[in-house]
């Protein structure tokens, strides 16, 4: 007991400390905005199935998806405390692809067979709100946790037609299989842990890891988020700009209705920024 109750008083007498010496962080700003762009990788599977069909699933890869896409990447930030802030993050991926069918499938009310022409599209649009607290907050280092939501619009079509020739002559225009598209908004929240650490007036380097699974309704999710950067300022002036990488996993099922719509998307790679603050 009298350990536990010298480890309390010694981590309360620490937080205390940091919180009494406390400065804004990274580069003192009350409010940041951030604008670049990112230039990322996607690794993704989706399916969108309605009974009695069986569930299939469809890959990037197969599609002949383009897994590369560079997109307007957009943060800020409000300080509004010396340890508490508030966050908003936007990306986004937008992908098509155009494949003839190795194997038969289906997509919503879609069944196709071999050969058969499949144009395809796939988009998310993430938006993060996240409030963190700075329990360590030297002005040069900080260390936090945060709680956030993920809000991920996701939305995937299909398109299928099917060549047919009569005694070896192709009919035109081909046969339409049909068009389909399933979409899903998916709030997920998550925790997250964050540290960085300034090196004297230009540079900064910090990063946040985020975790959480969730179900509700008929949507379940899952989402991992890991975020860094190193950020340059001037001086330590208002103006500067940074490189960063981003990795980003979301895992959704919907279940509601008759249907199923399942998705994991994995987008990475780097961002290049602009940033003001003050």
């Amino acid at each position: 007991m009298q350990f536990s109750v010298r480890w309390l008083g010694l981590t309360a007498t620490l937080l205390i400390s940091a919180a009494a010496y406390a400065e804004r962080p990274i580069f003192g700003d009350t409010f940041m905005l951030g604008v670049g762009g990112m230039n990322h990788k996607a690794d993704s599977t989706f399916r969108y199935t309605k009974p009695p069909l069986p569930p299939i699933t469809l890959d990037m890869q197969d599609l002949d998806m383009d897994q590369k896409a560079t997109t307007v990447w957009v943060a800020g930030t409000w300080q509004y405390f010396d340890s508490w802030g508030i966050g908003f993050t936007y990306a986004g991926f937008d992908s098509k692809g155009a494949v003839v069918a190795s194997e038969g499938g289906n997509y919503g009310d879609i069944v196709w067979d071999v050969n058969a022409a499949l144009d395809s599209d796939l988009s998310l649009d993430l938006y993060i709100v996240d409030l963190h607290w700075d329990f360590i907050n030297t002005g040069d280092t900080n260390v936090g946790v945060g709680v956030g939501l993920h809000i991920a619009d996701l939305k995937a079509g299909i398109s299928a037609t099917a060549s047919l020739d009569i005694n070896g002559t192709p009919i035109d225009p081909p046969l339409d299989l049909g068009t389909d598209s399933a979409a899903v908004t998916a709030p997920l929240p998550d925790v997250s842990v964050r540290a960085g650490h300034r090196f004297g007036d230009s540079w900064y380097l910090g990063g946040t890891l985020g975790y959480f699974g969730i179900k509700v309704n008929d949507i379940k999710g899952e989402l991992i988020s890991a975020r860094g950067a190193l950020e340059w300022r001037p001086g330590g002036g208002h103006f500067g700009g940074g490189l960063g990488y981003q990795y980003v996993n979301i895992d959704v099922k919907d279940t509601g209705g008759s249907s199923t719509k399942d998705y994991d998307v994995k987008f990475y790679g780097p961002i290049l920024f602009l940033q003001v603050g003050f």
